[in-house]
């Protein structure tokens, strides 16, 4: 039985409210469903070099209620908790010390 898994992917862009700073947003956020023994949703995105960690929000709705997951230090994150047949939307932010993209 396959099972499948519904994937959306939503970029948000907003301002660092500390000191009036944009901070570099991640670009061309890609989720993809993997099977690394169950089911597991691998995101990839780009940034700038000067981005040293991320933060990954998750949400069943496609424009809130937006969740932290988990944290990167690379441009890659396995979400293994997803639950087949449920619709997820994930947005990626930079962190800068306590600034987010």
């Amino acid at each position: 039985m396959n099972r499948v898994l519904l994937i959306s992917v939503l970029c948000l862009v907003v301002v660092g409210a500390a000191l009036g700073q944009t901070l570099p947003v991640p670009t061309n956020l890609v989720a993809q469903q993997v099977n690394e023994g169950a089911i597991t949703v691998k995101l990839t995105w780009d940034a700038s070099a000067n981005n040293l960690g991320f933060r990954v929000y998750r949400s069943i709705a496609d424009t809130s209620h937006f969740q932290p997951i988990g944290m990167a230090n690379s441009r890659t994150f396995f979400d293994r908790m997803v639950v087949p047949g449920t619709r997820y939307f994930y947005v990626v932010k930079s962190v800068v010390g306590n600034q987010e993209s």
